[in-house]
């Protein structure tokens, strides 16, 4: 993703932060469940 947008708008960060909290139980089944959005790949 960050190839894409230096890419094609010539941005890059100057320092990355990361969601340590993606991935855990509850926030998996609340997105199983009810987000309707195609962009989090969650089942691969």
């Amino acid at each position: 993703m960050l190839n894409r947008v230096k890419a094609k708008f010539d941005l890059h960060p100057e320092r990355l932060i990361a969601v340590t909290a993606y991935g855990t139980g509850p926030l998996l089944g609340w997105l199983v469940a009810g987000c309707e959005t195609e962009v989090i790949g969650i089942m691969s």
